[in-house]
């Protein structure tokens, strides 16, 4: 496999979400944590290796994490899972410090976060907006 020794760096130099980016051409008003861990795809399924079959694919970073910049969102870890072996992606994951507003709509809570960081509105939790939706398990409140 010719990918066997590919490196963070090597992969990097190539990714296509990362040179658009730096362009300006895509997501620019988002930021992603830096990538210090080595790409999340294309493993062969339940092993540890790149890519052997025909295609012999490149590895590359295929699920990203991307948040709104200047939202008071801090990035604590980002890294991949790379013993979850069930797929040709491995998951990638990260933990967030953020000030947050809890909403309750019937059975559901919704974590949300404003623009500034410093108020919420009701609105968010039923229309499209700028600011994003996080569910799940909040691990620090500032």
């Amino acid at each position: 496999n010719r990918y066997l020794n590919f490196t963070t760096r090597q992969a990097s130099q190539v990714d296509q979400l990362i040179a658009e980016r730096a362009r300006g051409a895509v997501f620019s008003a988002f930021q992603e944590p830096p990538i210090s861990f080595k790409p999340s795809y294309k493993f062969d399924r339940y092993t540890q290796q790149y890519d052997t079959g025909k295609k012999n694919r490149a590895p590359a970073w295929c699920d990203r994490i991307l948040f709104s910049q200047n939202s008071g969102i801090t990035a604590d870890r980002y890294y991949c899972f790379y013993d979850s072996c069930h797929s040709d992606h491995r998951p990638v994951v990260g933990l967030f410090s953020f000030i947050w507003h809890k909403i309750h709509r019937g059975d559901l809570c919704y974590l949300l976060i404003d623009e500034h960081c410093n108020k919420c509105s009701t609105t968010h939790a039923t229309s499209s907006s700028k600011t994003g939706f996080f569910f799940g398990i909040v691990v620090k409140n500032r």
